[in-house]
């Protein structure tokens, strides 16, 4: 994913005033509740230095009733921060979620990738952050100089060896930051790509059961995982050692505060009150640091994730931009010295291709596996953004178009065709607005209407996992009724013969006619060329250039003899 300039920080939230308000109102219970941890100090500041010595019974019980209520008013506030810190995680989680989803869809067509897992992770990882200890004990972190100063009140020596080691401590967590901060890093890299790497095998589970590669499969996962686990673990043990480390020097600390406040109590600088008040106090001034570095891990990766999500919803906002509307697609379009690149892999899949494709052509594709059919009818269809050239709708280039704005007047039909889940309507109707008539209508434009009407709830049967519970054919019958709705100006289909039986390949044949006679573009690819007779232009690809686009018949008897067989 591009990066934004230095200058200009992306930035994840649409309304942050109004996560900004819980915050601060987070901030005033941490005010209220780091006020009312003096009051045990105080309890035993009063009770060493003014009950003991008066031996007042009533004036230890008035005492010790103020102490328990405010100690049970600040657990009050205490959980009121919790709850408003979760309000805050939530707030975030709702104005971030789609547009994390949108910049995950845009970084998908651009490398090729499902990327979605990983921002789904980093938006939980920020969620559980705020949600945690490790938010509110940086939210106790500015109170540490405050109870420093009240140290200074009760003995100046006291404060001071405070101060030594929460400087050593802040010193620590710093170094630490610095040393686990690329290992979590690359960490979360790799484990992005093992989770893909997962998602692959299961995708593909019957393939990898039935040629008896599963186990070769499960040690490139595990292998992948392991690399991840190495460096989560090289951050852990640094991690862990950093917070013992504090942990063992605030224990130091609290001996120290008593053996320096009783060497002060018998020099008559300091009561026996003020000493374990004393004590009291420096092992509060020092519990946020031990908080922070025991959830430092947490605090790490929830920057990462923020920093990575701020990145994508930047990646959102320039995908959905406001636009001026356009007049709805002839179906003309046109390619100019158009490439694609991707990920991991250094020649382009499209090397300068331009072509022009008028209204109501009839267009074909064709060359060998790996010549880059699919990918221009990819571009073609807009859901492949350029690295160079431009793409031209009517005149128009991709990026003055609204992406969903084009795509509703576009059929295409993917390769490899899926389904989401939900019910055949609503995969029909692209997830849209119910709407019968026209989900019956694109389902008749395929010739799909009575296969619908064989399943077991018509076209309310529910569809899952991409529609594993359906035949390869069913699946391509219902993905060609979707390309069908709202009757679009340009059909995409790649490859569409290559899932069909006879009946769907008759169907197919029947839309295709009537594709013709109501003036739609259509670009079909194909590796028979005989399914190409009658079509007006064909392009021929090879490693991933437009090595001839012309008349139908000139094409193909150039090209046909080295075309693989059927």
């Amino acid at each position: 994913m591009s990066r934004a300039p230095a200058a200009q920080t992306p930035k994840l939230l649409t309304d942050p005033s109004a996560v900004h308000r819980l915050l601060w109102i987070a901030v005033a219970m941490s005010v209220l509740t780091n006020l009312l941890a003096l009051v045990q100090p105080m309890f035993m500041l009063l009770v060493y230095d003014n009950v003991l010595p008066s031996q007042s019974r009533s004036t230890l019980t008035y005492l010790l009733l103020i102490a328990v209520f405010l100690i049970a008013v600040g657990a009050v506030f205490s959980h009121l921060r919790s709850k408003t810190m979760m309000d805050a995680a939530a707030g975030i989680d709702a104005q971030a979620r789609d547009r994390v989803l949108l910049g995950a869809l845009a970084e998908s067509l651009r490398t090729g990738r499902n990327v979605h897992g990983r921002f789904s992770g980093d938006l939980d990882t920020v969620r559980n952050f705020l949600s945690g200890g490790a938010a509110s004990a940086l939210l106790d972190l500015p109170w540490t100089p405050i109870f420093l100063v009240a140290l200074i009140l009760l003995s100046p020596p006291l404060a001071l060896l405070v101060a030594v080691f929460g400087a050593i401590v802040f010193a620590a967590a710093v170094v630490s930051d610095a040393a686990v901060r690329p290992w979590l890093e690359q960490a979360g890299e790799k484990l992005g790509k093992a989770q893909q790497t997962a998602g692959n095998i299961v995708g593909a589970a019957d393939a990898v059961r039935a040629m008896g590669f599963a186990g070769a499969a499960r040690r490139k996962w595990a292998g992948e995982t392991l690399e991840a686990a190495a460096l989560q673990r090289k951050a852990a043990e640094r991690i862990n050692l950093s917070a013992e480390g504090v942990k063992a020097l605030r224990i130091v600390l609290q001996v120290l505060i008593l053996a320096m406040s009783a060497l002060l109590v018998l020099q008559g600088k300091l009561t026996p009150g003020a000493m374990i008040a004393g004590s009291i106090i420096g092992a509060r001034t020092l519990q946020p640091l031990d908080q922070v570095s025991n959830g430092w891990r947490q605090v790490v990766l929830a920057r990462i994730a923020w920093r990575k999500l701020a990145l994508a919803a930047a990646e959102a906002d320039r995908e959905a931009k406001a636009r001026t509307t356009l007049p709805p697609p002839s179906g003309a379009v046109s390619l100019a010295d158009v490439s694609v690149l991707t990920v991991g892999r250094p020649d382009p899949l499209l090397k300068r291709v331009s072509l022009d494709i008028p209204t109501g052509a009839f267009v074909g594709a064709v060359g060998p596996s790996g010549s880059g059919k699919s990918t221009m009818l990819k571009v073609l269809a807009g859901a492949t953004p350029p690295a160079g050239g431009s793409v031209m709708f009517d005149g128009a280039d991709l990026g003055m178009w609204p992406l969903d704005a084009l795509g509703a007047h576009v059929g295409y039909f993917p390769q490899a065709p899926f389904l989401v889940a939900g019910t055949v309507a609503e995969n029909i109707r692209r997830l849209g607005p119910r709407n019968d008539h026209a989900t019956i209508a694109a389902a008749d434009a395929a010739g799909a209407h009575k296969m619908i009407l064989s399943l077991a709830n018509g076209y309310d049967t529910e569809v899952s996992d991409g529609g594993a519970a359906l035949s390869g054919g069913q699946r391509a019958r219902i993905a060609l009724a979707r390309a069908c709705y709202g009757d679009p100006a340009l059909y995409i289909l790649d490859e569409p013969f290559a899932h069909l039986d006879t009946e769907g390949e008759r169907a197919l044949w029947v839309m295709i006619r009537n594709l013709r006679a109501r003036r739609k573009t259509l670009v079909l690819a194909t590796h028979k060329p005989s399914h190409l007779r009658g079509f007006d232009l064909v392009a021929a690809l090879q490693d991933g250039r437009l090595v001839r686009f012309g008349p139908t018949n000139d094409i193909l008897k150039e090209f046909t003899p080295s075309l693989p067989a059927a």
